[in-house]
């Protein structure tokens, strides 16, 4: 008797990880971009360049911030089904049919995401009890994050088109080795 393997469907702590590695990654490279393009203009343009920061540029700093993370996230998900932070942690997001993700499921988990952090991260906490560990951001976009690079929640390999889950060879499949040829002992 073949028993299914478990569904290898990330938790709450490997998911978080990964989000963090990715703003990380988009913080540092804005920060880098803005350092050079200061640097830049303070070379470039004569006079005095010191800049007064009030709340409207702090606020379109944000702004910016926040489209350029959002646009991050919905291009690794659609393009390669996972982030860098997400690669380095081990996950992939498949749609729970076994496909990749579109744009606009993309966009509806991005939009649930947010949407899943407004009531006290409430939206996120479904991960901890859900069967499937999804949260809102997961259930509103029909998608699911995995342990591995390349299998479906069946345990199927995963391809970018995948219409039906593909049969599995798990470990009880194979037959048993040959018997060793014994060769009589010569004293």
């Amino acid at each position: 008797m073949s028993h299914a393997p478990p569904v290898p469907y990330a938790g709450l702590v490997s998911r978080t990880v990964a989000l963090v590695l990715d703003t990380v990654l988009v913080t540092s490279a804005i920060v880098v971009l803005g350092t050079v393009v200061g640097l830049a203009i303070s070379l470039f343009v004569p006079g005095n360049t010191h800049m007064h920061v009030g709340v409207g540029l702090v606020a379109a700093a944000l702004g910016a911030w926040w489209l350029i993370l959002g646009i991050y996230l919905i291009s690794f998900w659609t393009l390669a089904g996972q982030t860098p932070g997400m690669r380095l942690m081990g996950l992939r997001i498949i749609t729970v049919e076994g496909g990749s993700l579109r744009l606009g499921r993309a966009l509806v988990r991005l939009a649930g995401m947010v949407l899943a952090a407004l009531p006290l991260m409430a939206g996120y906490a479904l991960i901890l009890v859900d069967d499937r560990r999804q949260g809102l951001h997961d259930k509103l976009a029909h998608t699911s994050v995995l342990y591995g690079e390349d299998q479906d929640p069946n345990g199927a390999p995963l391809t970018p088109t995948v219409a039906e889950p593909l049969p599995s060879a798990g470990v009880g499949d194979l037959p048993p080795p040959a018997p060793a040829e014994r060769r009589p002992r010569t004293a």
